[in-house]
């Protein structure tokens, strides 16, 4: 499919970022090597003084050196503690266990084939780039379902199906910055701000959904941009430098239908999913709900419902996964239902192990006072330069943006 000429185009900065990237080591590694770092930078900074003065405490800002003996006594002491109390790690279990219900059952995949499966062909860029955002429920449902479809429902279109392949790409990527729902990632990301903003006020807390406004406002740009991309530069080049061979033929793996029994199972647990959340509005209406906080606020950290988030994603998932597993015959006995929560948690191996080395660095980097000292430091360089906050802002999304290219894992 792929020509000789298309081969030889492979190179420039596309190329050169596909072998920095490979180049860079697991992120496991990552986080060892970082920790190492810190503990020897604490024992260099711990001789000097800097002078900048901690805006909580008033005190002035000293290192500690991490290698000393109390410290590293310390560290033993609280690895476990650090370890568990590390607050990504539970959120990330708890929902990941209703979503892995959800999945197992097959009630995912089925609500994305529907919805593919009604898109009309003038839509059917920016609904597969819609679709692969909210894939992220289910974590491999989007490279292995939507992926091989939507290459399918552009070849069966008349499109290039590698365009499809890159614009569901697209939405699946994209849905770590922009997506309508929450996901296994808000917590992630809540645990790493809350753990950065701990450095410089220890009783601060971020709310789970912290990044949830973010994400579904930046959908309103993510989707046409990447729409007209596909459509007016991917797919042109691609007709011109990828020409479909005559006897191209499309797998199994294109399969859009749903059967009977699916379609009967989908409706009863989208249906039972609606009435859930109907309810929950319910018993969030009144000002003296039970799910608000001492001030009657919903948004308040302290309030019950911004606490239960994790959990309410672990029953409404779970319920409407069993509700359609159970219909379509994939759950038949309780066994069927806790090997689809032990089949997702194996996803999360990777992201467990890591995470032990990332508490013990964040630890280390917050005791230190390294965290507070560069975040001070940081702050005072940024006003001597004076320059509008608007500037500010926009370099550091510059700057984050060329970083994502290298290291697209949103953890790492």
């Amino acid at each position: 499919m792929q020509t000789t000429q298309a081969k030889n185009q492979t190179g420039g900065i596309l190329g050169l970022i596909e072998r920095v990237g490979n180049k860079i080591p697991d992120i496991t590694i990552l986080f060892i090597g970082a920790f190492i770092i810190c503990c020897i930078m604490s024992a260099i900074l711990s001789t000097m003084h800097f002078g900048y003065v901690h805006p909580t405490t008033g005190k002035e800002i000293v290192v500690n050196n991490m290698l000393s003996g109390k410290n590293l006594v310390d560290l033993l002491s609280k690895m476990v503690t650090n370890y568990s109390g590390f607050p990504p790690l539970g959120m990330v279990i708890v929902a990941t266990l209703g979503i892995g219900i959800a999945d197992g059952s097959g009630y995912i995949n089925t609500a994305l084939k529907k919805i593919l499966a009604v898109t009309p062909k003038f839509l059917i860029t920016p609904i597969i780039i819609l679709v692969g955002m909210l894939s992220h429920l289910g974590p491999d449902t989007g490279y292995v379902i939507i992926i091989p479809v939507a290459a399918y429902m552009y070849y069966a279109s008349g499109k290039h199906p590698l365009a499809g392949i890159g614009a569901s790409f697209a939405g699946i990527a994209g849905a770590f910055a922009a997506n309508y729902t929450p996901s296994a990632i808000d917590p992630v990301i809540q645990g790493f701000t809350q753990s950065a903003a701990q450095i410089i006020d220890p009783s601060y807390q971020v709310n789970v959904l912290c990044n949830y406004f973010y994400a579904f406002g930046a959908t309103f740009l993510v989707i046409p941009s990447c729409w007209w991309v596909t459509e007016k530069i991917v797919e042109p080049w691609l007709w011109k430098n990828c020409p479909l061979d005559d006897d191209i033929e499309v797998g199994e793996d294109g399969n859009t239908a749903v059967t009977p029994k699916e379609n009967r199972a989908f409706y009863a647990a989208t249906g039972l999913l609606i009435v859930m959340i109907a309810l929950l509005v319910y018993l969030l209406l009144p000002a003296d709900s039970i799910f608000r906080d001492d001030k009657g606020m919903l948004a308040s950290f302290k309030a019950p419902i911004m606490q239960s988030i994790v959990s309410l994603l672990f029953v409404f998932t779970g319920a409407v996964g069993l509700t359609y597993g159970v219909m379509v015959g994939k759950f038949k006995s309780p066994k069927d239902v806790t090997t689809a929560m032990e089949d997702i948690t194996k996803t999360l191996v990777q992201l467990i192990v890591f995470y032990f080395f990332a508490a013990q660095f964040l630890y280390a980097f917050g005791a230190s006072n390294m965290g507070a000292l560069i975040a001070i430091a940081g702050a005072e360089f940024l006003k001597s330069l004076a320059l509008p906050p608007q500037v500010t802002i926009f370099g550091i999304i510059i700057f984050v943006a060329m970083l994502n290219l290298i290291i697209t894992s949103a953890s790492a």
